[in-house]
């Protein structure tokens, strides 16, 4: 039986309304605690991280943490400075799963955002498979919203708020590897790490729907094949639905770009594949355009739910004998 699957990331907790971005994340009290510990001209985790986030106008903690492993040149390098490192590392783990366990916990979610009526949509067809690359607890925000989802369904594939289990870092790269001493910082070698089914569900699935992930930077590598595949560059492929629901034109060329920078030929992509791109910014502002698209995507998981139905309802003639 084909899959469907959603991919969720952090765009769908902000349409909830949750202030789960980094930079949220440091105007907080848990950054301010954690940037004590910062002193003048330290060349350290720390100071990189502050400098970041009062320099760059889109700060990203992940990207930040690669950039400055990946810079440390081996004649600077100390045991004090990889154990403070370390140390740090740690804390800005624990101090992100506190403030976001506290924006869960206290902040209401816009129970008529998209995100939400897309998740309804998507419970309500049932049989998805999903894989979220936040913290936050997919389960208890489908409550919120005042349904359920099946809970064995969902892969978060960063860890999650609900075991204090998230995973912080840096992904491996075999072509440009971090210096040993820092491996720490890898996903794959945290202790919460392991492995998931993305891949196999990717080859299987129908319907794909992201929503409010930017396929791009640090994640992309999880689906760069599986375009390179429906672009039909390796070989054979099968045609698939794929609905990427994103923010505005910038975050729509973003994907576009980042799909086609890793060489998988964009054309051939939306030629061998029914690919929509939603805006959400533009359904709030009822643009015409995109109204049309979320009434297709709409149609299309009804339509599923209904061929559903069918196959399960029971034949009325099913015991009779025929003569």
């Amino acid at each position: 039986m084909a899959k469907r699957l959603l991919i969720i990331g952090n765009g769908f907790d902000i349409d909830l309304g949750l202030r789960t971005r980094y930079s949220d994340f440091a105007k907080s009290k848990y950054w301010e605690k954690l940037m004590e510990n910062t002193y003048g001209s330290d060349q350290d985790l720390l100071n990189a991280l502050k400098e970041a986030k009062e320099t760059e106008a889109w700060f990203d903690i992940e990207k930040t943490m690669n950039d400055y492993a990946r810079a440390i040149r081996p004649e600077f390098l100390s045991t004090d400075l990889v154990d403070k490192d370390k140390h740090s590392f740690v804390d800005v783990s624990a101090s992100l799963s506190k403030y976001l366990k506290e924006e869960q916990k206290t902040r209401d979610v816009k129970t008529d955002s998209y995100a939400a009526q897309v998740l309804r949509l998507i419970a309500d067809v049932g049989g998805f498979e999903y894989y979220t690359f936040n913290y936050t607890t997919l389960g208890s925000i489908a409550n919120s919203c005042g349904f359920k989802i099946d809970t064995s369904r969902i892969t978060h594939v960063h860890g999650s708020l609900e075991n204090d289990s998230i995973i912080l870092g840096v992904l491996t790269d075999p072509a440009n590897q971090i210096h040993e001493q820092y491996s720490f910082m890898y996903k794959d070698n945290s202790r919460f790490y392991s492995s998931n089914n993305m891949y196999e569900d990717f080859e299987k699935a129908d319907d794909i729907i992201f929503f409010g992930h930017s396929i791009n930077g640090m994640d992309f590598p999880y689906f760069k094949d599986f375009f390179i595949k429906q672009s039909g560059m390796a070989g054979e492929y099968r045609s698939k639905h794929i609905t990427i629901f994103t923010y505005n034109d910038d975050s729509n060329q973003q994907i576009r770009n980042s799909i086609r920078n890793a060489q998988v030929d964009l054309t051939q992509l939306f030629r061998r594949n029914d690919i929509k791109i939603i805006q959400t910014r533009q359904l709030y502002d009822d643009d015409r355009n995109e109204m049309q698209k979320f009434e297709a995507f709409t149609k299309r998981l009804n339509d599923i739910k209904a061929s559903k139905m069918m196959v399960t309802m029971p034949n009325p003639n099913r015991h009779r004998n025929m003569w």
